[in-house]
């Protein structure tokens, strides 16, 4: 928006000074009137300029992008998905997913460890947040909503130390 407002006080500044002599009355009051207005539409684009940095559009749709499409320690198949912790690679199928969480524990009032736990018929899985883990999250959520039906969403259970837990997926019972 600062942009078209830079570029049409530019032309009726150039209109004024072209057309009119601007040592007295409108066209003078008209040229101050358009110096300020340039003045604060090019500060204006300056100032967003530096903020953005390598923040545009592109480079955070790319980013997202590699994001998005990232296994982590997830590998998929067509009923589930394996979890690689440590060096055992276990196969968890989608039926046998009991309900998943988020949980964030915390340590005098600050985040200390957050991360998801995966609860299984036989086993339960918890993955923290460190860069190695976490990577797959993302993708991981979307592979959820894909092949389980999430009918509820549940409330952050808030435990007396500030940690929570909230339940995004919980298996119904027929």
């Amino acid at each position: 928006m600062a942009k078209v407002i830079t570029f049409f006080t530019s032309i009726i500044l150039i209109y004024i000074i072209y057309n009119y002599p601007v040592n007295k009355g409108y066209p003078l009051l008209g040229f101050l009137i358009c110096l300020i207005v340039l003045s604060f539409s090019a500060s204006k684009i300056y100032s967003d300029y530096k903020k953005m940095g390598d923040e545009t559009f592109e480079n955070v749709e790319k980013n997202t992008d590699k994001i998005l499409k990232n296994n982590g320690i997830f590998e998929y198949k067509n009923d589930g998905f394996s979890i690689k912790q440590g060096n055992t690679l276990d196969f968890v199928k989608w039926i046998d997913v009991e309900s998943i969480s988020h949980f964030e524990l915390k340590m005098l009032k600050k985040v200390s460890q957050n991360g998801i736990e995966i609860v299984t018929n036989k086993k339960i899985y918890k993955i923290h947040n460190n860069d190695e883990q976490t990577i797959g999250l993302e993708k991981f959520e979307n592979e959820v909503n894909k092949n389980l039906s999430i009918e509820k969403l549940y409330d952050s259970e808030v435990l007396s130390d500030g940690s929570s837990k909230t339940l995004l997926y919980q298996k119904t019972l027929n």
